[in-house]
């Protein structure tokens, strides 16, 4: 009976050490879990990252407009120097028109650009998840984090010139259709007149843009072959 009562206290000691032990794991394991995300900073990031985009377009409009009202300006000269009118009153006159043009049709160059630009995005990631979604179930952690970088790219690589001469046709048509019913109530023919000149800034801007690239990559292997 002693043996027996012996065994029974051992059995019961060694049951209550493991489940001390256990309960000291899961502490442990909640103790090392990733703490909650802070609600605050996360709407305070989202917050940084919209203004950060539009003070992105307000900068891409308000250069493109600046150089259209100094155009503007130019022009209105050179035009008021040949007729013989007022110089500085057409002059100015020329380039506020100018600036209200190309504030309108840049504008809504912009906007078309965002909606073009995640339409795109949006319909890439959605064939990519379809072609890969009867493997989904078998693959593994190395397989998604190059899926994931894949999307991450399709959506970085959404600005082509396809893309970029849309949206430049897209701001003439509105911008142009806006412009002409304010200053002369016809909008196809501000739409008609304004889309080309776009199309042709456009290909001027992707045509620097090439440039620029050459250039640098020129440089830097120029630095390259120095070393």
């Amino acid at each position: 009976t002693g043996l027996a009562s012996q065994q029974q206290n051992h059995h019961k000691s060694t049951s209550l050490r493991s489940k001390a032990i256990s309960k000291q794991q899961v502490a442990m394991g909640e103790d090392q879990s990733p703490p909650p995300p802070n609600t605050f900073t996360t709407a305070i990031d989202v917050y940084q990252s919209t203004l950060d985009d539009a003070l992105t377009i307000i900068d891409h409009i308000a250069a493109r407009v600046t150089a259209s009202t100094i155009t503007g300006l130019g022009c209105g000269a050179a035009y008021a120097t040949l007729k013989g009118f007022p110089v500085a009153k057409t002059s100015f006159s020329a380039a506020l028109s100018c600036a209200l043009i190309s504030t309108s049709c840049f504008g809504m160059e912009r906007v078309a650009y965002s909606v073009l630009k995640q339409t795109n995005a949006f319909a890439n990631r959605m064939n990519l998840l379809s072609a890969d979604g009867d493997d989904a179930t078998t693959a593994t952690d190395n397989e998604s984090s190059i899926q994931s970088t894949q999307l991450d790219n399709i959506i970085q690589s959404a600005s082509s010139p396809k893309l970029l001469y849309g949206s430049y046709a897209l701001g003439g048509l509105l911008g142009g259709g806006v412009a002409g019913f304010l200053f002369q109530g016809k909008p196809f023919a501000g739409a008609i007149m304004l889309t080309p000149i776009m199309l042709m800034v456009g290909k001027m801007e992707l045509s620097l843009e090439e440039y620029k690239s050459e250039r640098l990559q020129q440089l830097l292997d120029e630095s390259n072959a120095k070393k």
